[in-house]
């Protein structure tokens, strides 16, 4: 996911010093840059610490609900199960950042921030491979896991519809089998699109001069720049736009279908308040009826603006990189398609770490056993 510019770079060496230095006119300054990479890892930290507890809480709730013999609580283990894996990928993405931060001594030193955050931390820890090779490998996982969090969430959003719209069939339309298949080939497309990309990267041994010795870093092939423009074009620009316009249709129908539904209901249970027996129990089964399916809409509309927000930040990222002119070959951009990439990164792990919120205030089955699970744990 590293710009035009990296493609044809090999080490630290070129990617370093040398690439912050060519920022001084820029969208950003090199103060301004080393501040950003600074705060975007330090926040990707909280996040994803944050993400890897509430995702594993999400895997030990959703496989007590016994997920395997259902449908849509095996996706949502799934969704879990992703959202954990991207956690972990944005770890190794923040810190291998503040490891090139720390390496970068004479520019924080030359800039007056030599005592940042991430020189403190890492400035007695000395990458024996180049940390800039590690984030590249990193942050194209966090996409791979990226991808398959979009493809659950967008499964989970067409169920939640058809759970709304057609009640009695639903568990046919969302069964264990059609889940398992679905999340393994979202899983096997997310990784494929990732694959030509590492393919056409060599691992090559360079001097770097700050550090006074050799060590592994990367080096792009020639045809790495098509590859990557592939993969934009037809993975990440088709995936964020559609799962988007897919999740609003959704929450569109679903309002629509509720309203037409409760209109319904209750004027069958005005109906049946007339008739010998019916009245009470009749209004207060509808009202439970309507109860839950408006729980249902407020979770998906929830899970869809969270989601959209999140994602605003990675299309703007699209737009603007690839509609102004030549925006990534420039290397005066440089400093600032990286920030954008970091931010991204920071807003995708954000994303994948809000949801036990929102399954303990709008899935009531969720709660129960969440704090069972709790009981159990305070009473051992």
């Amino acid at each position: 996911m590293f710009p035009k510019p990296l493609m044809g770079m090999t080490g630290l060496a070129t990617t370093g010093p040398e690439m912050i230095k060519r920022q001084a006119v820029s969208f950003l300054t090199a103060t301004e840059f080393c501040l950003v990479l600074d705060v975007s890892s330090s926040l990707q930290i909280v996040l994803a610490l944050f993400g890897v507890v509430s995702n594993l809480v999400n895997i030990k709730t959703f496989n007590a609900m016994r997920a395997a013999n259902d449908g849509v609580n095996l996706a949502f283990l799934c969704l879990a199960v992703s959202d954990l894996i991207l956690c972990c990928w944005t770890l190794v993405t923040a810190v291998f950042t503040g490891v090139f931060l720390s390496h970068e001594t004479k520019v924080f030193s030359r800039l007056g921030r030599s005592t940042s955050a991430s020189s403190q931390i890492y400035s007695g820890f000395v990458s024996p491979v180049d940390p800039l090779f590690v984030g590249m490998i990193s942050m194209n996982m966090v996409q791979v896991f990226n991808i398959t969090t979009i493809a659950i969430t967008v499964y989970l959003a067409v169920a939640r519809c058809l759970c709304v719209l057609r009640p009695l069939r639903f568990r046919n339309y969302i069964s264990v089998r059609k889940t398992s298949v679905f999340v393994t080939f979202s899983l096997v497309f997310s990784v494929s699109s990732r694959l030509p990309l590492f393919a056409l990267t060599e691992i090559v041994t360079a001097f770097d001069k700050r550090l006074n010795y050799s060590r592994p870093t990367f080096s792009f092939k020639p045809q790495r720049i098509v590859a990557k423009d592939i993969t934009f074009w037809a993975v990440d620009v088709p995936c964020s736009v559609g799962s988007q316009i897919i999740m609003l249709v959704c929450i569109y129908i679903m309002l629509r279908g509720l309203r037409a539904a409760a209109k319904f209901k209750f004027r069958n249970a005005g109906a049946k308040e007339h008739r010998p027996g019916h009245g009470k129990d009749a209004t207060d089964t509808s009202m439970r009826k309507s109860n839950k399916e408006n729980r249902i809409a407020k979770q998906m509309l929830l899970v869809s603006t969270i989601f959209v927000v999140c994602n605003a930040v990675k299309l703007l990222t699209y737009l603007f990189t690839n509609l102004v002119s030549d925006f990534e070959n420039a290397a005066l951009n440089l400093s600032t398609y990286l920030s954008s990439l970091m931010l991204q990164v920071a807003f995708d792990t954000l994303n994948s770490s809000f949801n036990i919120f929102v399954y303990y205030n709008y899935n009531s089955k969720f709660r129960r056993t969440f704090l069972g699970l709790k009981e159990s744990i305070e009473t051992r």
